[in-house]
């Protein structure tokens, strides 16, 4: 029997409307079972046992490369919102030739162009552009979502860029969910983010996922006359792919601890999963990093 993503015990992650909304984004007549979950969590690869079903789309996690930040000057205080390091450009780079080795399928239309999604954050940005030069995409196959910043990088005292500003710097992706001002979409009352809220916007970006950016993929998917299995690619940050990976592999944040991931994404890697109709997900390769310069 399917089980509901939550949050903690009871905060169920679809409200009944929602869950209609998912269904209907899925389709009907695909289900899965489920093996349980240890005390000690899932290993990776094996957590959850699929049978008699086919993965509704495939999801590619992927982390910026080096902030910028890691490389600044003694002295010279962070950026709230920094590019990357001569090293980040690099692993940039790299991830876009092993996204484009990947993707010789969604040129040739078989399984019809990816959907990239970005965080709003500059780091996020650069990262996956060589990856939308590369596989050429047109601006409605990529997009920044203005929900998917890290966690505490945002708040009342900063409230982060506006879509204009991206959309000037960044003309190759399309503005979605940010906030009715424009800036990125901190919904809460605090002058940095907390964890609590945090969490509350995890599980809105996971409910993002499995309706509106699923439906996003389908459209063009049918759009493109594409077959088998549809690709989001999803450029964010440890904190919050960690915290996503949760969701979807095991079907709640109960487990989730900040600054100790149990699903480790460094620099410029990416994590596979295939997830189902319920909402469920299976790892299949996890902080793949082969592609990326030693040093």
């Amino acid at each position: 029997m399917s089980q509901s993503l939550t949050i903690g015990k009871t905060n169920a992650l679809f409200s009944a409307p929602e869950a209609q909304e998912a269904r209907s984004l899925f389709g009907r007549g695909r289900s899965h079972s489920t093996s349980a979950v240890t005390d000690k969590g899932p290993s990776v690869g094996s957590a959850l046992q699929f049978t008699g079903s086919v993965p509704t789309f495939r999801l590619i996690l992927t982390r910026h490369g080096q902030s910028a930040n890691r490389g600044r000057a003694k002295g010279v205080p962070a950026s709230k919102d920094p590019d990357l390091t001569e090293l980040g450009y690099r692993q940039a780079q790299g991830l876009g030739e092993k996204l484009n080795h990947l993707g010789p399928g969604w040129k040739r239309e078989v399984h019809g162009p990816p959907l990239v999604v970005t965080s709003p954050m500059k780091r996020c940005l650069l990262t996956i552009l060589p990856a939308l030069q590369m596989l050429e995409l047109p601006r409605e196959s990529c997009l920044c979502h203005g929900g998917a910043f890290e966690f505490g990088c945002a708040g009342r005292d900063h409230t982060g860029s506006l879509h204009k500003e991206i959309s000037a710097e960044f003309p190759e992706f399309k503005p979605v969910e940010f906030s009715p001002d424009g800036y990125w979409d901190y919904r809460g009352a605090s002058g940095k983010e907390s964890e609590q809220e945090f969490c509350a916007r995890g599980k809105r970006m996971a409910q993002w996922l499995l309706t509106n950016g699923l439906g996003a993929l389908r459209a063009q998917t049918d759009a493109s006359a594409g077959s088998g299995l549809p690709t989001l690619i999803l450029c964010i940050h440890q904190t919050l792919g960690d915290f996503l990976s949760h969701l979807l592999l095991e079907g709640s944040a109960e487990r989730w601890v900040y600054a100790d991931a149990r699903y480790k994404m460094d620099n410029a890697s990416f994590s596979e999963l295939l997830v189902y109709a319920d909402g469920r997900a299976k790892m299949q390769t996890m902080n793949a990093c082969s592609h990326l310069p030693f040093i």
